[in-house]
């Protein structure tokens, strides 16, 4: 038996299990505690949606809210 180490973010380490389980391969899966997974989130929205969560507040997606958010696109 062979014994690969492969070091991969988040999205390659999915595409990896789902192919090592395609062809039936036993694997294991350890985190890197050391380095931290950045976030593809702004924190300020991270920080905005918990704040709203937290007060119970809706936010109604109307046309001008829309255009206000998608303006730059």
């Amino acid at each position: 038996m062979d014994t690969f180490v492969v070091r991969a973010d988040s999205k390659t380490s999915k595409a990896l299990i789902t192919i090592f389980k395609a062809f039936n391969v036993s694997f294991e899966v350890h985190k890197d505690k050391k380095q931290k997974e950045e976030s593809p989130y702004d924190p300020e929205f991270i920080k905005m949606v918990l704040e709203g969560n937290k007060n119970n507040e809706r936010i109604l997606f109307t046309d001008e809210y829309k255009k206000e958010l998608f303006q730059d696109l």
